[in-house]
């Protein structure tokens, strides 16, 4: 796993939040529809324990874990970039 697959790991299980509002109290509806995008994307994966690890003013990460090949990945979504890789 390289360092920066540890800090989303860490961040992953750090955090408690996992929803917009939880996060926001308020949000735009960008966010909301960054948010719903990010389910669709869970909903494909059969992923499970939905967590929003990082988040400022503009943006915020999306994370959960799913199952693939025997192992439990972890699916982590920025603004910029997606990763998945095995973290069990």
């Amino acid at each position: 796993m390289t360092k920066a697959q540890e800090r989303m790991v860490e961040a992953y299980f750090r955090s408690s939040n996992r929803t917009l509002g939880e996060v926001y109290g308020n949000y735009s509806a960008n966010k909301e529809k960054a948010y719903r995008w990010c389910e669709s994307r869970r909903l494909e994966l059969n992923g499970f324990d939905v967590k929003i690890p990082t988040h400022n003013q503009m943006v915020f990460t999306y994370a959960f874990r799913y199952h693939k090949e025997g192992k439990v990945w972890l699916h982590y979504e920025t603004h910029m970039n997606t990763y998945d890789f095995a973290i069990e």
